[in-house]
């Protein structure tokens, strides 16, 4: 590998410096790792992977990562392939943007050259890297799921998830979070307000849209659990809400404080049963 650069130095016998400006100026060129190239890439040569899963990205996480790198340097580079056409990001989507921050000229990265594959590739490459991350949201996944299909990138699930490393039921399930509610969906893809998937999957099974909806803001909105939130569903399903349900009450040290609303008969007998309940057992404790 022939590399040409011109060393300026004041003591032109000075051996070791000549040396190491040698050494610095090969490992700043090319460096093998696993079989990828490592070097110093140019940012305004890097084009964005139009596959990229990610819809948006955290202003505020940007600035700190950036702060990290002005203080730490840049601890894992970023990757790229290289096409006909230049560079294409393969992963490392907020550092690169971390480094346009810092107003840096060069970023360094893997390159790994076209396999010829095309966009299901880019697709393919974008998609395992985010999914091994644990900040990835779930509709970020969907919605490149529904896009590299419909674009006809992959004949199908089956081939989709072969390519991806995973089996065809996680594509699936993933992309039937995609019939949830448009509002629904719209606040997931703004504010990520959930990410545990067997919550959502448990709204989306709610046949009406608008019961979906309260009971989705109703769980976002307060501090209940994935176990009140599947009792709840549950409940709404079959029609057997818990006799509690119907009125709070409240314990203090001189008694119970009941907020009683509206009741219909049946839950009217819930009532009378609870407080009959409390008094037997208050009288049993005063024996």
């Amino acid at each position: 590998m022939n590399i040409d650069f011109e060393i300026e130095i004041e003591r032109k016998n000075d051996t070791d410096s000549v040396k190491q400006l040698i050494n610095d100026k090969i490992n700043k060129t090319e460096r093998k790792v696993d079989g990828s190239k490592l070097l110093d890439v140019v940012i305004s040569d890097i084009a964005h992977n139009p596959f990229q899963p990610r819809r948006s990205i955290n202003q505020d996480s940007i600035m700190e990562l950036a702060s990290s790198i002005k203080q730490e340097g840049l601890l894992q580079p970023v990757g790229l392939i290289k096409t006909k056409e230049g560079y294409v990001l393969r992963y490392g989507h907020r550092r690169l943007e971390a480094f346009k921050m810092l107003k840096k000229e060069t970023i360094s990265a893997i390159v790994v050259e076209d396999d010829n594959k095309g966009n299901s590739s880019l697709l393919a490459t974008a998609l395992i890297e985010n999914l091994q991350r644990d900040d990835m949201e779930i509709m970020d996944i969907a919605l490149s799921f529904r896009s590299a299909l419909d674009s006809q990138l992959f004949e199908s699930q089956s081939e989709l998830a072969r390519s991806i490393g995973k089996e065809r039921v996680f594509v699936s399930r993933v992309l039937k979070f995609l019939d949830l509610p448009d509002v629904i969906i719209e606040d997931l893809i703004n504010n990520s307000s959930i990410r545990d998937t067997i919550a959502l999957d448990a709204i989306r099974r709610i046949d009406n849209d608008e019961n979906a909806i309260e009971i989705y803001f109703w769980y976002i909105e307060s501090t209940a659990t994935r176990a009140d939130l599947l009792r709840k569903i549950n409940a709404l399903c079959t029609g057997e809400n818990n006799p509690l349900d119907a009125f709070e009450i409240t314990e203090s040290t001189t008694g119970y404080t009941l907020d009683i609303p509206k009741l219909d008969s049946k839950n009217m007998k819930k009532l009378e049963s609870y407080i009959s309940k409390l008094i037997k057992n208050s009288r049993a404790g005063d024996k």
